[in-house]
């Protein structure tokens, strides 16, 4: 493919809307350019247009996978927009578009990299892991790591934004997260005689209050090395129908981040007791969590990291890529060290990686995008051109030197 024949592949996808769902017709495109010898794809149905993505070319040697998501967020509203998020408009070196960033870019940057290895037969296994529901729920990835599509990789590299501004960090480490859920279940009355009804709100403010004072011993008393404590938060409340009924039903939601030392599992056998303990006596709550990824914590010298730093060094262009096909500006940009050195650093926020590193923790592992996480999820979100095809090369060299 030439330059112009990857970008347009990357406005293809981009023009599919696939928020929060309907990632199918992404999968069947990426399918069909990814045929070929020694080429096994497969479409995993989750839900009615929904299917992940594996594909994999096999020579022997050292197993790598690439993964990433093909499902965005929602869009908003349009009008907020100045560039269409579903055109795929072209400015100067930057692509618009809802996904561009997050993370369609290097979706086709490992689609694009796979193909090229293939056709000159790379002398090792590549296998690509593109799921559904990573924004919502991390669905897709759950389901590949049940399967145990990840079980016997040597490295993974995931695909999400690594750059903020003119900086960029491979992310070895990244905390958990916990999404729960606290329902009240009372008894309806006239608010004139709240002696006949049972108060579903009182009783779940009380609760509120038990879990947030044994919450901060937690934060306070379990601490990682690279995460620090953990973050505790309730985010949504909603009870009561009318303002002179006693309400039969009021519910709290929140996020937790959690770390190693204290992790998911921990935290719900923890939350489960306290609402065993405090329910009785007109007390009946319900707790479910409704999402859960779990911490990671991997090695920052591992092999692949390192590769990924050499690779990858701004002061080097000549080992990024083939410099003739990009924007002679963007090569300046190098030349003249305006990007910074990338370090191994953490990230609080949470990825599928969770649900495949948690399966082989083994296997050497980094998150590395071309996207650029201060314009993700936002209005008029871009990527720039030609670091999306800077990265192409870059995903070929890392697996390349990672082999040998």
């Amino acid at each position: 493919m030439n330059r112009e024949e990857k970008i347009e592949a990357l406005k293809d996808i981009i023009k599919i809307k696939s928020v929060n769902g309907d990632e199918l017709l992404v999968a069947q495109y990426l399918m069909n350019m990814l045929k070929g010898e020694n080429i096994k794809t497969e479409l995993i149905q989750y839900d009615k247009n929904r299917a992940s993505l594996v594909v994999e070319f096999s020579n022997g040697g050292k197993k790598i996978g690439l993964t990433g998501h093909m499902d965005v967020v929602s869009e908003g509203k349009s009008s907020d927009w100045q560039h269409d998020p579903y055109g795929a408009e072209i400015v100067g070196n930057k692509l618009y578009g809802r996904g561009t960033s997050d993370m369609k870019a290097g979706l086709m940057a490992m689609t694009i990299a796979f193909m090229e290895l293939a056709e000159e037969n790379f002398e090792g296994t590549i296998r690509l892991l593109f799921t559904v529901g990573e924004e919502i729920g991390q669905y897709g990835s759950e389901d590949l790591s049940n399967r145990g599509y990840a079980d016997d990789l040597d490295a993974l590299i995931v695909g999400e934004p690594a750059y903020l501004g003119n900086i960029s960090q491979i992310t070895y480490a990244h905390m958990g997260s916990f999404n729960y859920k606290i329902s009240s279940k009372g008894l309806a009355s006239h608010s004139s005689m709240p002696e006949m009804g049972v108060n579903a709100i009182d009783n779940l403010l009380d609760f509120r209050n038990i879990l947030k004072n044994k919450m901060e011993e937690i934060c306070k008393n379990y601490e990682n090395e690279i995460f620090g404590h953990t973050i505790f938060n309730i985010t949504q409340i909603e009870g009561g129908t009318q303002i002179n009924s006693i309400p039969d039903s009021a519910s709290f939601s929140g996020n937790i981040r959690t770390i190693p030392e204290f992790d998911n599992n921990k935290m719900k056998d923890f939350i489960e007791k306290l609402v065993n303990e405090f329910n009785g006596d007109n007390r009946n709550l319900k707790f479910e969590v409704t999402q859960s990824s779990m911490p990671v914590q991997s090695n920052p010298n591992s092999k692949l990291i390192k590769i990924i730093r050499e690779c990858a060094d701004p002061n080097k262009a000549e080992n990024l890529c083939n410099t003739s096909t990009l924007n002679e500006d963007f090569v300046n940009e190098l030349k003249e060290k305006k990007e910074m050195p990338i370090s191994a650093t953490f990230s609080r926020g949470t990825t599928d990686g969770a649900n495949f590193f948690n399966r082989n923790k083994k296997m050497d592992f980094a998150i590395y995008g071309p996207g650029g996480i201060e314009v993700s999820h936002k209005v008029d979100e871009f990527v720039y051109i030609d670091r999306y095809l800077k990265f192409i090369d870059l995903y070929k060299e890392v697996l390349k030197k990672y082999i040998k």
